[in-house]
């Protein structure tokens, strides 16, 4: 028998709803290693935001890194690359592979097939808003089509007596464990209550206080963690497919050399909430230019 103890870490963030759970069935189907690190991978990339993205797009040099295949040659990693790319689009999973530009600018397209259901967009930014990382809050809301045991999550949520050290974790483990929660707010007695489609707007107290939390936690991690994060926050806006390859160069760069502070693109970004992608892109652009 063999026994694998996974690091604390790991195993709290899978605890806390941190970590997306992978297709094992589909997973374990699949031809070789290389194959299951590709799936794997993308799989994680496409529901970076909390919903399954129509397209994911990459430079191909860092995707090998991220693969590692180790080599600084494009053509190279594309031959690795391409038995994956041949089983995914026969399994389905994909429907091309586009390839742009030359040399070491060269980007990959990832064109995913349509998923069979998509998360409710309205419940998606209630529990995301409350914490909860969108992939986890998506994955959740895209296997479970009832909205009536999300309402009553979102319910007993706002209801918690106390500060709430984690918010996510505690609103994942309301809706995958609601008869813990039971006294907190009980289930309605009639039928047509537990149907109610309402929201219940979290307090601008408790959401300054989710921010701020968020804000120092991600001031804590390094400048490629500050980044990884910010480019998940950038596709959750639908700023990302906007961005040219210039203005996502100019971003990294900033970020990584600490000329432009993480924390002020997200103030950006929340501040601007409901603002048109497109208007939150030329704001990004003047934040860069400063």
């Amino acid at each position: 028998m063999l026994e694998i103890r996974l690091p604390d870490e790991v195993a709290q963030s899978i605890r806390e709803g941190y970590v997306k759970p992978l297709d094992l069935t589909l997973y374990r189907e699949l031809s070789s290693p290389p194959v299951r690190a590709v799936y794997r991978v993308l799989d994680a990339l496409r529901w970076d935001s909390g919903s399954a993205q129509d397209r994911v797009t990459i430079n191909l040099l860092e995707w090998g890194e991220r693969l590692s295949i180790y080599s600084t040659e494009p053509d190279k990693i594309r031959r690795v690359l391409q038995p994956a790319h041949e089983e995914l689009r026969e399994r389905g999973i994909l429907l091309d592979v586009e390839v742009t530009g030359r040399g070491k600018v060269q980007e990959l397209t990832y064109i995913f097939a349509p998923t069979d259901r998509l998360p409710n967009e309205e419940l998606l930014r209630a529990l995301t808003k409350r914490g909860m990382y969108p992939a986890v809050a998506g994955k959740y809301l895209t296997e479970h089509l009832d909205p009536a045991p999300v309402h009553l999550a979102i319910r007993r949520f706002d209801a918690y007596p106390g500060r709430k050290q984690n918010a996510g974790a505690l609103l994942r483990d309301m809706l995958v464990h609601p008869e813990r929660y039971a006294e907190v707010l009980p289930l309605p007695a009639d039928a047509e209550a537990k149907k109610t489609v309402a929201v219940q707007s979290i307090t601008e107290t408790e959401t300054a206080e989710i921010e701020a939390r968020q804000l120092q936690e991600l001031q804590e991690l390094s400048p490629e963690r500050q980044l990884t994060r910010l480019e998940t926050m950038l596709t959750f806006a639908k700023v990302t497919p906007l961005l040219s390859v210039l203005d996502r160069d100019r971003l990294r760069t900033a970020v990584l050399t600490g000329r432009l502070e993480v924390t002020e693109v997200i103030r950006l970004l929340t501040k601007g909430i409901h603002q048109p992608p497109g208007d939150k892109v030329i704001a990004l652009q003047a934040l860069l230019s400063d």
